[in-house]
């Protein structure tokens, strides 16, 4: 499964066809390996991808894939032990699979995101999660 709108084949083409096997892909919110995944193009290719990923389902999937997955989240500081927000989609149609965590699930609800959480609030499960932060 390609990304959303098919950026990942968009900047692999455009950028880095000519670098198959050369490459390092770094992936901040890795998601899953499979599913609206920019890094599995750049995988495919035979680059190294490093993933980033606070949420342990996500990583249970990148380690059962064989693949490398550092559990964390990004930000400006380093800190143990932070509230994650895991938002479960419970499995929403889109894009030809289904949506689990990767629509909502960060650090924090920004207002816009916030605002779209509230309609769709009824059709998900809100958990939190003490996460390791990196800057």
């Amino acid at each position: 499964m390609v990304a959303e709108g098919n950026v990942d084949n968009i900047v692999f083409d455009a950028f880095f066809a000519d670098r198959r096997g050369t490459g390092v892909f770094v992936e901040v919110g890795a998601a899953r390996p499979d599913y609206l995944s920019i890094s599995a193009r750049f995988r495919a290719a035979g680059w190294k991808v490093l993933a980033i990923e606070p949420n342990p389902d996500f990583c249970s999937a990148h380690r059962a894939a064989g693949y490398d997955v550092l559990e964390y989240t990004c930000s400006d500081t380093k800190s143990d032990n932070v509230e994650f927000f895991v938002v479960d989609s419970k499995g929403a149609e889109y894009l030809g699979g289904h949506v689990s965590f990767e629509s909502f699930s960060s650090l924090g609800l920004k207002d816009q995101f916030a605002e779209l959480y509230k309609k769709v609030a009824a059709s998900t499960v809100l958990r939190k999660i003490g996460v390791k932060v990196r800057a």
